[in-house]
């Protein structure tokens, strides 16, 4: 078809044309009033494609971060797992080696100045194995792979409470109630270290609270303590202080679907609350 009239507007957004729109053969024609109309329908539409745009693009970058933040905290518990092994059966078994060959040498040692020594390096090594065996556990213990959820709470509850003097209750269902993965219950126990941590660094507290609860469809867990509390409003303003160990808290369970509240007030204590999906539900 022969083109006897042609009205051609540019799309533009935010100052930079991203198309043309062209309308040809009007019977009429078109009068700079056509063009007028025309130009503010163009520049509504263009702004609403823009916004989608931006939305989609917005929701990419989002669903990348998440994406990069999960790989990151897997990439964490791996190694965290590697270096937990090292320390066990590589620098332990070590230390315990050279333990039998002082032993050894103490036996063979007539002075009594000899076996002083060699009982003073004794007792080196073996507060070093302990040492190596604290951060081996801090890494990775050992009962959250070999035993489940549940064991590992009790024995971190123990060692917590025996080294910063709180009162550590528990309320555990039996881990066959769970049915949780492994990425699920690293996260929980995560939590609850970054959680008796918090409370051991910030709150002030006599006594602390770890409840694990099964629902149908999810897992909730909350750490709650008597401690001085603190606003809430407050700590968000900040960069440091226990709003900051709250917020890796989310991000663990964000990015297993699930949600992290948090509430205190001043005097009367501070409770962290996480739910996250069943993978069975």
């Amino acid at each position: 078809m022969p083109l006897r009239t042609l009205l051609l507007l540019p799309v533009c957004a935010h100052k930079r044309v991203v198309a043309l729109i062209g309308l040809g053969n009007s019977v009429n024609g078109y009068s700079e009033k056509d063009a007028e109309r025309l130009g503010i329908l163009i520049s509504q539409a263009a702004i609403t494609l823009e916004h989608a745009r931006m939305r989609t693009e917005r929701n990419r970058l989002q669903a990348e971060v998440a994406s990069l933040a999960g790989q990151l905290m897997r990439a964490q518990e791996e190694e965290r797992k590697r270096l937990s092994r090292e320390l066990h059966d590589g620098l332990g078994q070590d230390m315990t080696a050279a333990l039998i060959s002082l032993q050894c040498a103490k036996a063979e040692t007539p002075s009594k100045a000899g076996k002083a020594h060699l009982d003073q390096a004794g007792s080196l090594i073996r507060r070093a194995m302990d040492d190596v065996r604290q951060m081996s556990q801090n890494l990775r213990p050992a009962l959250l792979d070999d035993f489940g959820l549940i064991t590992a709470l009790q024995r971190e509850a123990k060692g917590f409470g025996r080294l910063s003097g709180l009162e550590v209750s528990l309320r555990l269902p039996r881990q066959s109630d769970l049915h949780l993965g492994t990425a699920e219950e690293t996260a929980l126990f995560r939590i609850a270290q970054e959680s008796l941590t918090n409370v051991a660094k910030h709150a002030k507290a006599t006594r602390v609270v770890v409840t694990l609860r099964c629902a149908a469809k999810e897992v909730c867990m909350t750490v709650s303590d008597n401690g001085r509390g603190f606003s809430v409003e407050e700590a968000r303003r900040k960069t440091e202080g226990p709003q900051l160990g709250h917020q890796s808290i989310r991000e663990r369970v964000k990015l297993l679907g699930g949600r992290a509240d948090l509430t205190s007030k001043i005097g009367r204590g501070t409770k962290i609350s996480v739910r996250i999906p069943r993978r069975d539900a």
